[in-house]
């Protein structure tokens, strides 16, 4: 690497924002393994903070639920039909992301549960971590050669 490549990496990621930009670049490249890691706390009825989902009010749904298989309980998982964990999609912008469901219960189901139904556990950010350092390094090794 030359003095002057140099020069210009140090100018360019001496700013965090450049560097966040990197991180969302390479996010965006497995955003269906992050909506994954989403559904799956979802499924074991846990909200972005950590926190349970509200449990079900209704003892014979309950039991209906366990008799499918749900691994949430007596925690609610908002998952019936699938539509809408399919409709999940990630907002990438240049520092950060947000996840999102376009299903028409999305707006119901964010005012009853609230909007941490969408993000990602502590847990799950190690995950995410470790599915995109290796893009992350790559993005970095190419910006050193520029």
């Amino acid at each position: 690497m030359s003095l002057k490549s140099l020069e210009r990496f140090t100018a360019k990621f001496s700013n965090p924002q450049n560097i966040e930009a990197v991180v969302i670049s390479a996010a965006s490249e497995h955003e269906a393994e992050i909506i994954a890691l989403n559904h799956s706390q979802l499924k074991r009825g846990k909200l972005s903070n950590g926190e349970d989902t509200q449990e079900y009010a209704s003892l014979p749904y309950v039991n209906y639920k366990s008799s499918i298989g749900s691994t949430s309980l007596p925690n609610a998982d908002l998952y019936v039909t699938g539509k809408f964990y399919k409709a999940w999609d990630i907002d990438f912008k240049n520092t950060e992301f947000t996840i999102k469901s376009t299903d028409a219960k999305a707006p119901k189901l964010e005012f009853q549960y609230g909007n941490e139904i969408y993000g990602l556990t502590r847990d799950s950010k190690g995950a995410a971590s470790r599915i995109i350092a290796p893009i992350f390094v790559n993005k970095m090794r190419n910006e050193i050669k520029q």
